[in-house]
């Protein structure tokens, strides 16, 4: 297949927090579809990747602007990943206000930044679309994440709006929520168990697939809804977690 034959050729993309894990797999995934990737991040992806690198702080308004900015010298904005994201696990009586602070403002106010500034750039190509990483915790509830469920709540709330207002700009939002996915977070939540093996096996139990998600998954939906393909696609939050959350809880039988 040609280079303008794939199927985001010509599209700049913009994924925030890509320098790693679930983001970096996003940029690959876009990159090898044929978009201009721009990675958004504190620290700088892989040098093995053939991505524009911009320094950001997505809570920061004017180095979100920056950002912008070059998206815009690229010819405008395709496609907008809002993947930057912190955890905390802390009992909600625990948590001091600087830290819910500090979630809030990288989670949602660097939602809210980055889709408010790429919208101009997005009109400059007629066209965009905005996902943003929410989480199956932004429709349910795990112990001790009360600051990270109630963040990502707002970022399912965000999607829908931005949907609703800006569809007939031909700008789409959606929103993907991932289950358990095999990250380092994530692998480090399991390690800290006396047996780890033992805790993952359990983990796979609670999912019909009886597997963990990747990272490629995430970005496979992500290209999808990056792609004229999903076309029709607008205000959704797409839960990708393996059918944990389908399934309701029993007792052993």
């Amino acid at each position: 297949m040609s280079a303008t034959a794939l199927p985001l050729a010509n599209q700049t993309a913009i994924v925030t927090g890509a320098a790693q894990s679930i983001g970096l797999a996003i940029a690959q995934r876009l990159a090898t579809a044929g978009a201009r990737v721009i990675v958004a991040d504190r620290q700088p992806p892989p040098a093995t990747e053939n991505f524009i690198y911009q320094p950001c702080d997505v809570s920061d308004e004017s180095s979100v602007q920056q950002l912008m900015t070059l998206a815009g010298e690229h010819g405008g904005l395709d496609i907008l990943v809002n993947n930057a994201g912190i955890g905390l696990e802390t009992p909600l009586a625990e948590t001091t206000l600087a830290d819910w602070e500090q979630l809030m403002a990288v989670n949602v106010r660097g939602v809210f930044l980055c889709a408010k500034h790429a919208l101009p750039v997005m009109r400059l190509t007629g066209r965009g679309s905005i996902i943003n990483i929410g989480s199956i915790e932004g429709n349910g509830a795990n112990p001790l994440h009360a600051a990270y469920a109630a963040s990502k709540g707002a970022v399912h709330a965000l999607t829908r709006n931005i949907a609703l207002e800006y569809g007939s700009a031909n700008i789409r939002c959606n929103a993907i929520a991932p289950g358990w996915i095999e990250t380092p977070f994530n692998e480090q939540l399991i390690n800290q168990y006396p047996d780890a093996d033992a805790t993952r096996a359990a983990i796979k139990q609670l999912h019909p697939l009886r597997q963990l998600g990747s990272v490629e998954d995430i970005a496979n939906l992500a290209f999808f809804l990056a792609s004229a393909d999903s076309a029709f696609a607008n205000g959704q939050i797409y839960v990708l977690d393996g059918g944990r959350t389908a399934c309701l809880p029993l007792p052993p039988l």
